[in-house]
């Protein structure tokens, strides 16, 4: 494997989300879980585990995305510091971060397990 490979698997690990098995369906526009899309779209590599539930659904623990970046960060050089004070994950000096997990966000409106499906 080279290093080309092994960066992009990172780099898919930093990005993978429970989301991945979601799809939108098609007459509602909610997005209900789907064990096959998250197997088509390769988020299933992504899996650490997979609990079945009493309720009949599942829990899902993704693999570690801090460590994929940490791992990242330290390919990329972005530890090493020549100016001790620097902020070393940002460019331009300032140290403020911006979320982005609003904006993808599925609203719990919109998701909707198999069985609420089955009872409408």
């Amino acid at each position: 494997m080279g290093k080309g490979e092994v960066l992009a698997r990172l780099t898919a690990q930093a990005r993978a989300s429970v989301k991945g098995f979601y799809r939108k369906q098609d007459s509602s526009g909610y997005y209900v879980f789907d064990l096959q899309t998250g197997i088509e779209n390769g988020t299933i590599d992504h899996v650490k585990d997979i609990t079945p539930l009493p309720s009949g659904g599942v829990a899902i623990k993704m693999r570690d995305t801090e460590s994929a970046l940490d791992k990242l960060a330290k390919a990329y050089g972005l530890y090493q510091q020549q100016d001790k004070k620097a902020d070393p994950f940002d460019d331009n000096g300032s140290s403020e971060t911006e979320d982005s997990s609003s904006s993808d966000s599925i609203t719990d409106a919109e998701l909707l397990t198999e069985a609420d499906l089955a009872r409408s």
